[in-house]
């Protein structure tokens, strides 16, 4: 997904079980930018083993933004 979408950052839900990341969930209406990704939460499944996100940084630099901190 990452490679195929370079340089555009992608995002994408984390799935879990037992404590381990086991899928990249693809949520759709995902829009990706050269600075940004969007994904919109009302697309989210209903499922509690999702535990978080996950994007891309499609540049060499891969210091957290402060977009990214917040």
């Amino acid at each position: 997904m990452g490679k195929a979408n370079h340089p555009r950052e992608y995002g994408a839900a984390l799935r879990a079980e037992g404590g381990v990341i086991t899928e990249l969930v693809l949520v759709p209406g995902m829009t990706g930018g050269d600075r940004h990704t969007f994904m919109n939460t009302w697309y989210l499944p209903v499922d509690a083993s999702l535990v978080g996100t996950v994007h891309s940084h499609p540049t060499p630099n891969a210091t957290p933004s402060d977009a990214d901190r917040q």
